[in-house]
């Protein structure tokens, strides 16, 4: 019996190459180089008949080839302090698929908002001489940060936070402050004046400017504030659905004084208080309104519908990816802190105040 050398009868798979994409994109290498890494202006349509051709074909680049002409890794590092909060995760989800399509891998760095090991993730990033950092919000280590942007060739951009010690480095965020002042007047529209506010802990600047967009609000319509009904987190903590329930819970029993209506700094903070105001046999939002913050996905799902600020998690993301790349390729970026529009979304959670 004749025996068959498998090894020679299979075809062999060669991967598509670059010349194999300009080819069939009918444009010279250097433009598909120049699509992919965004060193050289490409017009729109150029561009989208490329990345069609490289889709159709499964082309990867050559990754460790390139980093070896360019001095680069091709590697980001991104730094979240929290993995299970959908809110990290949607931002998330927007910078890899920016990075995929230019080549870049991503790095996912989850702290659990613990200061030692982000301290332990940035030496590996750097050791590993990744081409840039992008922090998501949490509290981070600024003096770290700072002589990492001083000292090395790492790129660095803030996603979701107020840059409070480096006007070089860009940041892609919305106005928080504007943002909770804008839910606690629509509260207040609705009639509601004892309003409590249930906060992580506003050593984060981006939760500072929400309370000062809290208490502004009152300010501002000529109601007096209740620092009996403003409740923040001592330490920042990664189950919020359960910090959220507890503090609520803990607040309903000991206060004299019951809100008409709950501000949190997080939707799920909000899903949390929620189950709380209910097992103290009060209705939602007939007897208290409840507000969130972020807009995740579940928001719109729980019965009933939150009424939260939406902020756009996946174009800061994009944002985030897209203005780092920029950077690691040499290019300026003119606009330092770029601010975004947020939404409020009404849901049924919020309701007018019942004339008792």
């Amino acid at each position: 019996m004749k025996r068959i050398n498998n090894k020679k009868a299979r075809k062999r798979y060669k991967p598509p190459t670059m010349d194999d994409v300009a080819e069939l994109a009918g444009v010279a290498r250097s433009t598909v180089s120049n699509a992919i890494n965004d060193t050289a202006p490409v017009s729109k349509e150029v561009k989208e008949r490329i990345f069609k051709v490289i889709e159709e074909l499964q082309y990867k680049p050559n990754n460790l080839a390139r980093g070896l002409r360019s001095n680069r890794t091709q590697l980001i590092g991104l730094i979240i302090p929290d993995i299970n909060n959908p809110f990290y995760s949607e931002i998330s989800k927007g910078i890899e698929k920016y990075m995929n399509q230019k080549g870049f891998s991503v790095v996912l760095c989850n702290t659990d908002y613990d200061l030692a090991q982000e301290k332990k993730y940035l030496d590996k990033l750097i050791q590993v001489n990744v081409d840039g950092l992008i922090f998501i919000t949490g509290e981070q280590d600024l003096n770290l940060i700072a002589e990492i942007h001083e000292k090395s060739n790492t790129r660095i951009v803030f996603t979701d936070r107020s840059n409070s010690f480096n006007n070089d480095i860009p940041i892609i965020t919305i106005d928080h402050k504007k943002a909770m002042k804008d839910m606690t007047k629509y509260l207040i529209e609705l009639g509601h004046k004892n309003i409590a506010y249930i906060s992580e802990p506003t050593s984060m600047k981006t939760l500072r400017d929400r309370l000062e967009g809290y208490k502004e609000a009152f300010r501002e319509t000529g109601i007096s504030i209740n620092n009996s009904l403003i409740l923040i987190e001592s330490v920042l903590q990664t189950n919020k659905i359960k910090r959220g329930y507890e503090i609520t819970s803990n607040f309903l029993a000991q206060s004299p004084l019951i809100p008409t209506a709950i501000i949190t700094t997080s939707d799920l903070l909000a899903i949390g208080a929620i189950k709380a105001i209910r097992e103290k046999g009060y209705r939602v939002p007939d007897d208290m309104s409840v507000t969130g913050f972020d807009d995740i996905e579940t928001a719109s799902y729980i019965c009933p519908g939150l009424t939260t600020i939406k902020q756009p998690l996946s174009k800061m993301g994009t944002l985030s990816a897209k203005v780092l790349v920029e950077l690691i390729n040499g290019n300026p970026v003119e606009e330092k802190q770029i601010i975004l529009e947020h939404q409020l979304i009404a849901r049924e959670s919020t309701c007018r105040v019942k004339q008792k």
